[in-house]
């Protein structure tokens, strides 16, 4: 069995992986973020080396992470196309400008296991020599590749064992609701789909193998949805919207969370906290954690009157709403509540949870 992980522990294997050099395969069905950990990784690393991100490029006194789609290539797409010495009596070829000369990075080979054979047979010598032809990886470089598993009805070819022993393996987990809702937070997905998605966990990941269904939900189509909604009103147009990503059966209820969540005076519940009473329907105590959680967001001033609010609310639903407030703010929310007079009591049930 291979070797489960989550985002975080992909992102530290990717970094161990750069350091010593040690090639990474990475497993996972489609949807869930193996690109997207890669390219945060990436710019983690350039980060600390204190060199400036190169999206998909390379360059001497840059880090540089570069996407290789194995299965658009054809075997001389990598390989280089033969130009004939005149003077040597030889064959030389010409590189692909892609493969990187110099500088340090990441070259991914995305959906590795997608390609058919021939076209794997011709990264065999660079993943497994860091050389193609008179071409080597510079040293600054580590290779990791990525794809499918098999039951993602991918189409997929099996790595040959002789290529699967060069790499290290993992396989990414699609993410609980708790880690997606704390990238989702910090990376602008609209505030009603993170409550409505703490609301309906199962939500998150739709796909099954056995449905012909084209939309289905997962973490890459509910970003697609975030940005498809932003700025719209019509219910009409959002459910829309929302049923081209995630599927018909889901976008019925998500817009009726979005009437209702849309027509919540989250100002004025935050203003007279000393007199909130919790709602008795589940999905109105969802929207109001979320609510307030974009409230905190956009002022971090309002912390004492949610806190008030959630030494009376239900610990489950006080829990979502500390933990989105959290999500939007890492370092900031502990800081700023550990100084309110209200985080003692509060301390004694939820202090496990946050600290």
């Amino acid at each position: 069995m291979t070797c489960e992980v989550n985002h975080n522990q992909l992102k530290e294997h990717i970094k161990k992986s750069y350091k010593t050099k040690v090639s990474l395969f990475i497993k996972g069905t489609m949807g869930i973020g193996k690109s997207d950990t890669i390219k945060a990784t990436s710019m983690e690393i350039a980060k600390d080396e204190g060199l400036p991100f190169i999206d998909n490029g390379w360059a001497e006194n840059g880090f540089g992470e570069i996407d290789i789609r194995l299965s658009q290539y054809n075997p001389e797409d990598l390989k280089g196309l033969p130009m004939f010495n005149q003077k040597d009596k030889t064959t030389e070829w010409l590189l692909p400008e892609v493969l990187p000369r110099a500088g340090k990075g990441i070259i991914f080979f995305d959906e590795i296991n997608l390609a058919t054979p021939s076209i794997q047979a011709a990264a065999y010598q660079l993943i497994l020599d860091r050389r193609l032809g008179n071409y080597k990886v510079p040293e600054g470089w580590a290779i990791i590749a990525a794809g499918n598993g098999t039951e993602d009805r991918a189409n997929i070819f099996e790595l040959p064992a002789p290529l699967k022993n060069r790499f290290a393996h993992v396989k990414l987990r699609a993410p609980t609701t708790d880690e997606w809702t704390e990238w989702a937070a910090q990376n602008g997905i609209n505030n009603n789909i993170i409550s409505f998605l703490n609301f309906k966990l199962s939500y998150l990941f739709t796909y099954d193998a056995n449905s012909d269904q084209d939309a289905f939900a997962t973490p890459r189509s509910w970003t697609f949805v975030s940005k498809m909604i932003e700025d719209e009103t019509e219910d009409a147009v959002i459910k829309r919207y929302v049923a081209s990503g995630v599927g018909d059966g889901i976008a019925n209820e998500y817009v009726a969370y979005h009437k209702m969540a849309r027509e919540l005076d989250i100002d004025k519940i935050i203003e007279n906290a000393k007199d909130y009473k919790s709602p008795k329907e589940v999905n109105l105590k969802y929207a109001v954690a979320g609510g307030l959680a974009e409230r905190y967001n956009k002022n971090s001033k309002v912390l004492q009157n949610l806190c008030k609010i959630w030494l009376k609310e239900n610990p489950e639903f006080a829990v979502v709403s500390m933990k989105m407030c959290k999500a939007y703010k890492p370092r900031e929310f502990i800081k700023d509540i550990l100084k309110l007079k209200e985080w003692d009591t509060l301390s004694q049930e939820y202090s496990k949870y946050l600290l």
